[in-house]
């Protein structure tokens, strides 16, 4: 089995994208300096990147001189430097705290982007006055970052999962590999079938990005079934309608018969559990090729399959890093020009793919994805991953999405619901009802409590004029 390990492609990276820009800037920095008789004031800006592997040394130098090469070379007096993307509290602390060294440009997952909601600038104003359109990302994903007023956010990159399975424990059962046109009770079905006990061990049929207490990953069970988790205004919860509560009463009964496990109910990764005779098929994360290609390789025969297809309209969970604006930094033209580079560029989704084996975020990139993979990673060759291009090109990827005036304290409510339900002492009707009753009651308050600290802040201001200069009366 040939060992495609992080070193080999970091390597790749360095010699596949980083490489020739690298040299080329090299030659010009130095065919240059002699020129130069006096210093001019550079503006160091940072940034945090979705670089989805660990950010060790070898992951810092490797960001720092493809932005050197790919963008500091060509805006003078810039210095950018990237850093590692996450921490979306003490991101959002910073930038209020006012520390000069707050990124430009943000980049989290999951709840960060609620935390950081507040902070981020509209990017409808900065796309429009470059002729963009949103049409440069997948449109599900989109959902997450939309707020009634615009949008505040696009893809870090674009993980619509679909499944890996062992093809190896089909051939064991003497079952036919799934139909790419399969549908859900065909699915229940293969996975019922590979369900049960294997040398002294529970073998589930599928993990699935489905959450024991927590809502994410959950989205797209909603749509397939023809709902969804909120209304347009992301303020009324829409969870105690029929299309939600089928979904429900769908899996939850193979998440009962032990069918069904959530990706974090397995030890180790996805593909570790493969390996291990654990599970038949799994949906993961943005490392979830990766994770397939370091943990089975040539030892496991695997492939890749769609998402089965659901009542309504095709769909499958998506991850939701994301990439936005400070709109505290004082430098928004500059601020734009980074995020243009790190989040709508196609060069650095080439660094990227090539350095850590994630997707890229623009729909445009899919197809040369496909080659950079296959040239990096010569195993997947042979492997369906064109299923991650159709989910993100036709737009079926939809990730978790925030309600509007509550959104981490709606899902704290949630969660113990959802616990009942996972557990079996609540039945998912029922279950469904409470979630959009407490959610619609949490909105309603803290949509209450918004306005009137909004109306508080007009007449106490905390920056701006002094209190000696708000009107009497007020």
């Amino acid at each position: 089995m040939r060992d495609l390990t992080r070193r080999r492609l970091l390597g790749s990276a360095a010699a596949v994208v980083a490489g020739p820009a690298l040299a080329a800037c090299a030659q010009s920095t130095k065919s240059g300096t002699a020129g130069l008789q006096t210093a001019q004031p550079v503006t160091t800006v940072y940034f945090q990147i979705n670089w989805q592997q660990s950010w060790n040394k070898t992951a810092q130098v490797l960001c720092q001189e493809f932005t050197d090469a790919n963008f500091n070379t060509k805006n003078k007096g810039v210095r950018a430097v990237p850093l590692s993307w996450g921490n979306g509290s003490g991101i959002f602390t910073e930038v209020l705290s006012g520390y000069k060294n707050a990124p430009a440009v943000v980049s989290g997952c999951c709840s960060d982007f609620a935390t950081q909601e507040s902070i981020l600038a509209p990017l409808d104003p900065f796309l429009r006055k470059d002729n963009m359109t949103a049409s440069l990302w997948s449109a599900g994903q989109l959902l997450t970052y939309e707020l009634p007023n615009g949008l505040y956010g696009v893809p870090a990159y674009t993980a619509c999962q679909p499944l890996i399975y062992s093809q190896t424990i089909f051939d064991e059962l003497g079952l036919s590999y799934p139909d790419p046109e399969w549908d859900y009770k065909e699915a229940a079905r293969i996975w019922t079938q590979l369900a049960g006990e294997s040398k002294g061990l529970h073998r589930y049929g599928t993990t699935m990005q489905f959450y024991t207490n927590n809502y994410d990953g959950q989205v797209y069970l909603d749509k397939g079934w023809g709902g969804n988790l909120m209304d347009a205004t992301k303020t009324v919860c829409l969870l105690d309608q029929p299309p939600s509560i089928a979904a429900r009463t769908w899996i939850y009964p193979l998440v009962w018969q032990k069918i069904i496990i959530n990706r974090g109910g397995v030890p180790g990764s996805g593909a570790q559990a493969v390996a291990a005779g654990r599970v038949a098929m799994y949906e993961s994360a943005g490392d979830m090729l990766f994770d397939a290609v370091t943990h089975l390789g040539d030892a496991v025969k695997w492939d890749v399959i769609r998402m089965p297809s659901w009542p309504v309209r095709r769909g499958t969970n998506v991850q939701v890093d994301y990439y936005g604006i400070n709109a505290h930094y004082p430098d928004q033209d500059l601020a734009w020009e980074l995020f243009k580079f790190v989040a709508a560029g196609e060069a650095v989704n080439r660094f990227l793919v090539s350095a850590t084996l994630s997707f890229p975020n623009l729909v445009s990139m899919w197809d040369e994805w496909i080659a950079i993979v296959r040239s990096v990673a010569p195993i997947t060759r042979n492997k369906h991953i064109e299923y991650w291009a159709e989910a993100a090109q036709q737009g079926y990827g939809y990730g978790h999405e925030f309600f509007l005036y509550a959104p981490n304290q709606a899902m704290s409510v949630m969660a113990p619901i959802l616990q009942q339900m996972w557990d079996r002492k609540l039945d998912p009707t029922l279950g469904c009802r409470q979630m959009a009753q407490q959610v619609n009651a949490l909105e309603k308050t803290s949509a209450v409590e918004s306005g009137m600290a909004a109306n508080e802040a007009k007449i106490f201001p905390t920056t701006g004029p002094t209190l000696a200069a708000v009107t009497p009366g007020l």
